[in-house]
């Protein structure tokens, strides 16, 4: 679950860095911009969708674990308390 919670951050970092380069695209500055700052934008734009998808796919991943994990040690708590040590 650790490394997924981990892989998941590097994509919010990812997302952060990407940001950092679209801020240069101000579209209020329509006389800067050219069609390869619009193409760069479009770009970045995809690459973060990409990076958002894939961070909330992994914490999607790793609700499940979680509950999975909760899962196993309620079932096992549960069989403790059924089935009482018969060696003693």
């Amino acid at each position: 679950m650790q490394r997924l919670l981990a892989a998941a951050d590097e994509q919010r970092r990812r997302i952060e860095a990407l940001l950092v380069l679209l801020a240069d695209f101000d579209p209020k500055e329509s006389a800067v911009l050219d069609d390869g700052m619009i193409v760069e934008a479009g770009l970045l734009f995809g690459d973060i969708a990409a990076a958002a998808e894939l961070g909330s796919s992994l914490l999607r991943q790793s609700r499940q674990l979680r509950f999975a994990n909760d899962m196993v040690q309620e079932v096992a708590e549960s069989a403790s308390c059924e089935f009482p040590d018969i060696d003693k």
